[in-house]
């Protein structure tokens, strides 16, 4: 697992500027920032873009799925030194959020899986996680992000053949990452 100080050894210039600044907000500092140089930067790059993204996670209700992921990213780019927002310390999942998220996904919650999905590859890009854990995550993301088009938004199956074949992929990924869930 990388610490604090060689993920921001890994993101250079403006970009450790401007993850800097985010920490302080997060943590309700006093800096003095332009908050318009700040979106600035973030919007020129993709890969603070797509984390910001995931971080703010209101494209879904569902609480399971923001635990798995939102709050496990808030994490890797802010450490354990947030009051503002929930984060996850521990790499692995427990497996009755994975169950929950399964019972209340939503064909809607393929937005939010896209974001988290984008979101990963960006942290794996500035080397801010794990690889294992980078693999277990996007590979959860992708299955239940399958799973989400086999649902319609009242949580029924309308693709029995889609829900199927997406639950066969979960329980690959279960099986491929035994450690990776708890």
């Amino acid at each position: 697992m990388l610490d604090g100080k060689k993920r921001n050894h890994r993101l250079i210039g403006c970009d450790a500027m401007v993850f800097g600044w985010i920490r302080k907000l997060f943590r309700r500092e006093e800096i003095d920032i332009d908050p318009w140089r700040v979106l600035r930067t973030i919007g020129r790059n993709s890969d603070l873009y797509n984390i910001a993204a995931a971080i703010r996670s209101p494209d879904t209700e569902n609480d399971s799925l923001k635990t798995i992921f939102t709050a496990r990213i808030r994490y890797l780019v802010f450490g354990s030194d947030l009051d503002v927002a929930v984060t996850r310390d521990d790499h692995r999942v427990d497996l009755s959020l994975i169950a929950n998220a399964v019972l209340t996904i939503r064909r809607h919650d393929y937005h939010y899986l896209g974001h988290v999905y984008d979101a990963l590859y960006s942290l794996d890009t500035l080397g801010m996680i794990d690889q294992r854990e980078f693999r277990f995550l996007l590979n959860l993301a992708d299955a239940l992000e399958s799973l989400s088009w086999s649902m319609d938004e009242d949580g029924y199956v309308w693709a029995p053949i889609v829900f199927i074949s997406a639950m066969d992929r979960l329980v690959e990924v279960l099986n491929r990452y035994p450690d990776m869930v708890v």
